[in-house]
Order: C-alpha cells, then structure tokens, then sequence
C-alpha cells in the first residue's frame, strides 16, 4: 500500500508540471534576469574543476527549475527557468549594527522566500567569512557556479555568473533568474547543480514533458511543433500510392514516413511510397512527421474485408525435425505472416488418401512473442516428444478466423539422393588421397633432417660467456641449440673437464674440435663483456702490457683468443657474437662496438635466428629439391629458436606494457611504455577517447586501441559523428534524414512526385541523392530529353528511301512474273493450273480497276 501510494504521488506531480506548462515570450539573447545592484555577467567555465572559481562572500539559499516553452518571433522552443535564491554575507564592519537593525531587518525580509537563508549569527558570519576566497584579490566580487547534465550522457558543461556585492545588498535575499536553452528538449531529464564556497551544491532533477504530452495540452496544440502531416493513401491500378500532405504551405522542413504491423508494432521506413496490392493488410498502419513533431497515425484499412484475406495468402509455415540433448523426437515450426493473430494450431499425420488425421494432447494457442524487422514479422514454437506412426509425415494444422489450413515439410526429391552418396564418396577419395601425399612429403623431409641432424651437416657450437651473465639464462640458450641438432660446448656443463685442464687449455682444444669440423664460438655479449673488451685492448694494445696476465677465466682466455686471431685476420671464421634483444646493450653502430670485437659478425636474437642458423649450417644443396628442404627446416628451426628466446625473455623481464619493473608479474610495474598509466603498480591502457586526449579532425571520429588510439573516418550518411555507421551520426549529411537513431537515404524518387518533372524524363535514386534519365530513344538536351537523330554517317538499308511510286512498280513485276509462270502450266493443257491463271488475271483486272477508280475518285474530290 504504501508503494502505491508513492505511485500515485508521482503520477499527481508529474501530471502537475504538465498542466502547469507556461507559454511565455523570451528572447534568447537576454538569458539572466537579475537585480541592477548586481550587475551579473554570465560565461562558460570548465566543467571538470568548476569549484576552482566560486569565489565571494555569497551563500546559495535555494534552487527552483521550472520548464517552459519560450516564444520569440513565433518560434516556440523549450528552455528552463532556473531562479536562484542568494544571500551576500554582510561584511564585519556592518556587524556592530545588526542588533540595532535586527528588527527592522526582519520586518524588510518577512516577505521572503526564506528569511532564515540571511546570516543573523555572529558565530555563523565569522565562519563562513573565514572559508570564503577573494576573487581575484577583489572584496566586491563574487561567483557561483551551475551546472548541466543530461540524463543520458555522461559529461557535463558549466557555466559562471559573476555580480558585485555591495552594501545595499547584503541585506536582503536577491532573486537571480537564468534561462537556458541548451541541451533542453522535449521529454529529456536534465540535473542542475548550483555550487557556491558555503554550502553542500543545490541539486534539482527536471524532467520536461515530452511532445506528445504537450500536444495533448488545448493552450499549446496550436505550436509550430504540434503541426503533423497528413497521410492520404491512394489506390490505383495494381497498388497504392501513400501521399503526404503538409498542411503548412510552404514548409522547408522534409517529411518522413514510416509503416507498421498494428499499432502495438514497431514503425518501419518504407522502401517505397507504391505498395503492391497483394502486400496490403488490415494492420498495416502509417505514420507521418516533421523533423521536430509529433507523429501523426492513420490505419485506413482496418475494416477492409478484401485487405484483410491477404493476411492468410502471405503467410507461410517451416517445420524441422529434430531432438532434444535427451533424445525425444521435436516437430519445430515458424510461422511467418503479414499481421499479429490469434492462431490455434496441432500436428496431424499425412495419410495415404490425402487426409490428416490430428495428433492428440499438441494444441497450442499462438502467440504471445512476435519477433520483426523491416521485412517480416514471424513466431515460432516447436511439438516435444512428438512420434509418427508407421513414418507418415507430419504437418501442422492451423485455424485462424475459423478458417483451417494445412502446411507439411517438403520431402526429399529423389534426384538428389545420388548426391548424397556422392559427395561421401568424393570426400573420402580426397582425403586418402591428401594423407598419402602429406605423409610422403614427411617422410622426405624427416629423412633429409635426419640427415641434417647429423655432426657431419651441422658444425659444433662453442657458447663463451662473461661470468656476470646469467647462468641459467646460457644454460636455456645452449639447450635450445642441441635441440636443434647442434652438438653444444658450454663450460657450465663441462665442469669436470675444465677443472682438470683449466679454463685456457679447455678453451684452446675445444677451439681446435670446432676449427676441424666447421663450428663457431659463439661470444655472448652482455654489458660485463663488453667492458672486458674494451679493458683488455687498452691492456694488450694500448698500454702494451702483458695480456697473459689477464688470462684468469674463460672469458679472458676467449678474448685473448680473438685478439690473436684478429692479428692474424681470420678472427671471423672462428668466433660470433650473439646479442639477445632484451639486453640494453649501448650498440647502435658499428663504432660503438669494442675495438677487439669490430668486424665480427653479429647476429640478434630472435630477431635476426635465421641468419645465425645460415652461419651454423654447413649444408649448401645445388639441386632445388635439396634447396626447397633446406628452405622447410630453416623455417622450422628459426621459428623454434625465436620461440625460445622469447619464451626466456618472458621468464626473466617485465610484463607486456611494463618499461620498468621489479619481477615478471603484471602487478610489479614501476614505470609504464606510452599510452599506458601507473595504477596499483599495474599499466592500465589510456582512454584517449573517453578523456578527451584525441586530436581527431572533423568528420572523423576516435577510437581507442591498445596503447594509442585512430581516427576514423565518419560514415557517408553523417556530417560529425561519435562513432563508426549511420546510426552514431551528429548531423545527417544532405541526402539522408534521421529515422529512429540512425541516418537513412531518402527516397526521393518515391517521396516527390514531381522530382524529374520534365517530359520523356525518369528519376533514378541514388545514394544520398538522385538524378533525372531521358527514356529509351531519347536524348538529354539541356534540361530536356529530345528524340534521338540519326546521324548522316549511319548507313542507310536497302530500302530505306524506297518511294511509295516504286513499290507499286515491283508490286506489278511480281504479279507479272506469276502470270507468266501460270500461263506456261497453262498452255501444256492442265486444266488445274488453266482455272488458276484465269483466276489470277481476273484478281490482277479487280485490283487494277479498284486502285485507278480509287484514284480518279481521289482526283475529283482534290479538283473540287
């Protein structure tokens, strides 16, 4: 009882603001009313920080919004009357008279909305002056702040109002009305917020009425708004014809038109303003609008007997057999139709003499849940646990308007059950035939791999290391080599060895095995031996010391080695450097490399795996089947090994948009890469769209993508746009026209009549416009369509300039031939071919005496 209550209470107010809808004349240009003392000036600010500029000694009592339609040289638009209540805080030197005047004070503001808003309290005042900031280092100046939001966004834009306060004002509640015309329409929500430095922010939440609501209204039926088009359907021939009629003359604004399937259905654009006889029904309804109107409905052809019987012609019926997850039998059914009906349908089973017997306990009444679009409305439903007794085929019995009619599933025509053989036949023989030629390119490229896993197709690998690198970083590294047929040299795995020998003699004879079969040394380069490069070429050249005395570990002993071969010019045949990416090595150029390291080869891992996996196989096939397998397993190895590395990138450094960090998680971010942002250590991606950080020229419009964002073009239909599609479009080009939320093409072939009004002329729609065509056999001339000419050059046929004179001539030469041939037959005696001649020369004698009488008849009526 009590929600209903608070119902009704809603209903009471709402209906309330409705009637109490004021027509008023305003003139936008004059949008604040407020006292002369004040002298208020009203601007736009920031709407993320609007706090920042109140400022001023002013208290904001009380906030009234009320909506209107404001009128100004007959244009009725509507706005909101917001009326602020204010109190100025009276300054400490007129505080030694307020016991004086308090009570001719109270008499001034007993006429007030609310006289308690005036500060009387000398605890109150020093308060609120001690928490109030100078605007801008003036006492006289104060600012408050309102603010807008619709409901369905969520921004907000602000506006300022400055005054001065003066001494006479301080004494008195002052009245500030603001009118305002942005963003206000009919049936939008809006929330005004009012701020200034004394008080928690004046909120009010007005709903404006909608259009209809207003229309409804006897004061304000007769606004611009209100006037609606007139639908006049006309039939004529084989359709009809849907007219608007704008009782306006002289209207610029266009009209739209839309149908619908009753007048519970969603309305529809219609494709064309001709419909088909056949298509018409007795729920078609139409409707018609302006831009900014209401929508005038009209069903013209609810009691239309004729109409009506198209419902049962258009509609149609599918079935499908199928099953549900626990086996049971389903008959499923759709049934498309023009209009929503009443329907009583059953399954029946098809007997042998054509009739349909019903299966019992499967009535079902349809329907409740109607599904549309543009085209079709339809329903559908399905007969759980249905059987067929002896494999008859069902159908599905249907009575609308008692009127009973039968639809069955199509069978199976027989021509197409040699397809069904067929094609499981086809399939099977194209498969076995693709497994056979699958594993015989297997088999020939595992046994060339086979082959080229072998020590005698792939040299030996040697990895140096500082011992600063990580240990299991080299570890991870060797091990992918050796599983790419590679046969591995690594100290951390030859430690017994190295041990016994040390590391130079290790070195020196691991050096000699891969010299002899064709492997490399591959130097690690990590910041540790970059240093120790550098270190032992200023020892051994630069200082000329002794740089045996630098030999103390395995990546001394390797450095000496290289230096001995660079004297020697062959240091690149035995020894190359290897860069992992994820180093940040200070290696840009070839002259930032260490003299001792310069003119090795140097590969990037696992950007550049392929060109190392080139240098360490030894293989160079001539023939181009040993070319192509080659080419097959360097793709397969250098996918491996980039794999590899990466996955030991992953395993040791940050995460994906982490530029610094403290471990590999996503939540251990320090710093962050370029279009991300540092939030509880994680890096959050920047909508640059949704913060307005985008610099997207007009006509196009942002999108975010991961790290950054793009500027997309807007649809053709849209003039600015908040997204991709007509339906995300500001303003709709020229051309096209709002329906619904999108911007569709206008038609206007079907929606002027005269829109190609010259003769032997056809209009042919086009996108977001149209053109005028000059009909077959003639030509455009300008604006006109003339009957095309032959040209002198076409060449003329063979009787084209035949005079009427000369086609009597070979008329008489092919009668004259005749006779003659009958004559011949004749003079050998036939009798038959006698009565024939005699017979042509007596038809000759009529036609010539008829055509010469005809001709001096002729002659005396044109001597007359």
């Amino acid at each position: 009882m009590k929600l209903m209550w608070w119902i009704v209470q809603l209903l009471l107010l709402a209906s309330g603001n409705v009637c109490s809808l004021e027509l008023v004349t305003h003139n936008p240009g004059n949008n604040v009313i407020c006292p002369q003392a004040l002298n208020c000036r009203v601007r736009n600010t920031d709407p993320i920080t609007p706090l920042d500029v109140v400022c001023g000694p002013v208290y904001v009592c009380s906030l009234a919004v009320k909506p209107k339609l404001c009128c100004h040289k007959n244009d009725c638009k509507p706005c909101l009357w917001i009326n602020i209540q204010l109190s100025i805080i009276p300054d400490r030197k007129e505080d030694e008279d307020r016991d004086i005047e308090r009570s001719e004070y109270e008499e001034e503001s007993s006429g007030d909305w609310d006289s308690g808003c005036v500060f009387m309290s000398n605890d109150t005042s020093e308060g609120q002056r001690e928490e109030h900031s100078l605007c801008e280092d003036q006492l006289d100046q104060a600012t408050i702040t309102i603010c807008y939001q619709p409901a369905e966004v969520q921004y907000e834009w602000c506006k300022r109002l400055d005054f001065t306060v003066t001494s006479t004002t301080s004494r008195k509640l002052l009245n500030l009305i603001l009118v305002e015309y942005k963003d206000v329409d009919f049936g939008r929500t809006m929330r005004i917020t009012v701020r200034s430095f004394t008080k928690s922010p004046e909120v009010e939440i007005n709903e404006f009425p909608t259009l209809k609501t207003v229309c409804s209204l006897s004061h304000l039926k007769d606004i611009e708004q209100c006037k609606v088009p007139r639908v006049s359907p006309v039939i004529h021939g084989s359709g009809v014809k849907v007219l608007l009629v704008d009782e306006e003359e002289g209207a610029s604004e266009r009209l739209s038109l839309c149908m619908k399937r009753g007048r519970e259905g969603r309305c529809w654009p219609l494709p064309s303003n001709n419909i088909p006889l056949a298509s018409i029904t007795d729920c078609m309804c139409f409707q018609a609008w302006k831009n900014v109107s209401v929508r005038a409905e009209i069903c013209p052809f609810e009691k239309n007997k004729e109409f009506k019987a198209n419902v049962l012609s258009n509609m149609s019926v599918s079935l499908a057999h199928t099953k549900t997850n626990d086996g049971k039998p389903v008959l499923s059914w759709n049934l498309t139709v023009p209009c929503r009906i009443r329907v009583e349908m059953w399954p029946c089973q098809l007997m042998a003499d054509g009739k349909c017997t019903e299966v019992e306990k499967f009535r079902q009444k349809c329907c409740n849940d109607w599904r549309e679009n543009s085209t079709i409305l339809w329903a559908s439903g399905k007969f759980v646990n249905i059987l067929s007794r002896n494999h008859q085929q069902l159908c599905v019995m249907l009575e609308v308007d008692g009127q009973i009619v039968r639809y069955c599933q199509h069978p199976l025509e027989r021509q197409y059950w040699s397809f069904l053989l067929l094609l499981p036949l086809i399939f099977v023989c194209v498969t076995a035939f693709g497994v056979l030629l699958v594993n015989k390119l297997k088999w020939s490229l595992s046994e060339w791999d086979r082959r080229c896993h072998s020590q005698d197709m792939r040299g030996p690998v040697l990895l140096l290391h500082s011992s600063a690198t990580d240990t299991q970083l080299v570890c991870k590294l060797g091990q992918l080599f050796s599983e790419l047929g590679f046969r591995v040299f690594l100290d951390l795995l030859n430690q017994t060895e190295l041990g016994s020998c040390g590391p130079a003699a290790w070195l020196h004879s691991k050096l000699d095995h891969i010299q002899k079969h064709g492997g490399k040394a591959l130097l690690v380069l990590s910041p540790t031996t970059l240093q120790r490069a550098e270190l032992y070429w200023k020892i051994a050249v630069e200082r000329q010391s002794n740089p045996a005395t630098y030999s103390s570990d395995m990546l001394a002993s390797a450095l000496c080695c290289i230096f001995a071969d660079r004297q020697k010019g062959c240091a690149a045949q035995r020894f190359v450097l290897v860069q992992l990416d994820f180093h940040e090595l200070p290696i840009n150029e070839e002259h930032d490399m260490p003299k001792l390291l310069r003119g090795l080869p140097l590969y990037k891992l696992p950007s550049q795996s392929q060109g190392l996996l080139m240098e360490l196989c030894l293989e160079s096939p001539n023939n181009m089947s040993g070319k192509l397998k080659k080419m097959w397993w360097m793709k397969k190895a250098q996918r491996k090994l980039a794999q590899g590395v990466q996955n030991i990138f992953k395993s040791r450094n940050c995460s994906e948009h982490c530029k610094a960090c403290g471990g590999p998680e996503k939540d251990q971010c320090l710093q962050c890469h370029t279009g991300f942002i540092l939030h509880d250590n994680l890096c959050v991606d920047i909508d640059e769209c949704g913060t307005d950080l985008d610099r997207c020229p007009d006509n196009t419009y942002c999108f975010n993508t991961h790290g950054s964002y793009e500027c997309k073009g807007c649809d053709k239909a849209c003039v600015g746009c908040m997204g991709g599609g007509p339906a995300r479009c500001r303003k709709c080009a020229a051309g096209y026209r709002s329906s619904g939320m999108r911007c569709v093409d206008i038609d206007e072939c079907g929606e002027e009549i005269l829109a190609c009004p010259k003769v032997n002329m056809f209009c042919v729609n086009t996108e977001g416009s149209f053109h005028c065509q000059c009909a077959v056999g003639y030509t455009r001339r300008g604006n006109t369509c003339e009957r095309s000419q032959k040209t002198a050059s076409e060449e003329k046929g063979l009787f084209d300039d035949i005079q009427e004179d000369e086609i009597e001539v070979l008329q008489q030469m092919f009668f004259g031939v005749v006779l003659c041939a009958l004559a011949t037959l004749a003079a050998k005696g036939d009798l038959v071919f006698t009565s024939i001649f005699m017979g042509a020369v007596a038809a000759m004698a009529g036609y010539w005496l008829s055509d010469k009488s005809d001709r001096v008849i002729d002659s005396i009526l044109k001597g007359r």
